[in-house]
């Protein structure tokens, strides 16, 4: 009988450890970076992100009472960074049950566009940390932070 229940309690834990891992590991939103960098010093950084089928990403711009919105943050000694990113396409506009309010997100696949101007000649790395939080019909993912590196030539 002892065993019986161990096998049960095992499974079990078995079984919850893995419904936990199991949306974590998964991640509908994969992310690319390039940049432009004219002899001027003046160029762009486009970030695209390719969103899973049946999967939204939110927008940059929400309700307080909504899900955590997309923030982008760039960094690099030795470049400035001109306005805020500029997403296309524009985003879509729904009422949202889940969290009672109308909301923005994108499907499918968004760029972002970043103005840069290096300002030392010989600054060589952009750092780009970007959170977001992806749901599908059925769930939403705890927001998610990635962050890409590129190397300047």
């Amino acid at each position: 009988m002892k065993r019986i229940v161990t096998f049960f309690l095992s499974a079990v834990m078995l079984c919850c450890l893995a419904a936990a891992q199991g949306p974590a590991k998964q991640n509908p939103v994969k992310w690319k970076a390039a940049y432009q960098l004219g002899s001027n010093g003046q160029g762009t950084i486009t970030l695209t992100a390719d969103i899973g089928k049946g999967w939204h990403m939110y927008d940059t711009d929400l309700p307080d009472a909504g899900p955590v919105p997309t923030t982008i943050k760039f960094a690099g000694e030795g470049f400035k960074f001109v306005g805020q990113p500029k997403a296309s396409p524009a985003p879509k506009k729904v009422a949202d049950e889940m969290f009672g309010c109308d909301l923005t997100y994108w499907e499918g696949k968004v760029t972002f566009t970043q103005k840069i101007k290096r300002v030392d000649k010989n600054a060589k790395k952009i750092s780009i940390s970007v959170t977001y939080m992806s749901c599908n019909d059925a769930n939403c993912l705890p927001p998610h932070t990635e962050t890409i590196t590129l190397d300047i030539k």
